[in-house]
């Protein structure tokens, strides 16, 4: 199962492209764009179950959550230096993504609202 979230925090906005296998691993990328336009890529690794996620990046960023009724999914982030940082996400469920499960590149018909 693939699906796209996009949302914002702080500045900066991102798009999670978020690949689910049956036996409850994730494995996703984390496009974000900070105000200047730049997009830094993070390849994240980990599991669903129940409700909630859990997810790693190999610099010590995590991203936890759950997912809520509807659309969206509540992420909490923290990064390496300690950084502590709680947002929304909206979610699009079976959407297209690349082999490595990064989103594909932005359209008019999947920009986000």
């Amino acid at each position: 199962m693939t699906e796209l979230w996009t949302g914002d925090v702080l500045t900066a906005s991102f798009r999670m492209g978020m690949c689910f296998a049956a036996d409850g691993k994730l494995r996703g990328v984390v496009l974000l764009r900070s105000s200047n336009g730049q997009v830094d890529v993070y390849h994240v690794y980990g599991s669903v179950q129940n409700n909630t996620f859990s997810a790693t990046h190999g610099s010590g960023h995590k991203i936890t959550g759950r997912f809520l009724p509807g659309d969206d999914v509540e992420v909490k982030i923290r990064l390496g230096n300690g950084m502590r940082f709680t947002t929304v996400a909206r979610r699009f469920r079976d959407v297209p993504l690349t082999d490595d499960c990064a989103p594909l590149p932005e359209t008019s018909t999947h920009q986000q609202d």
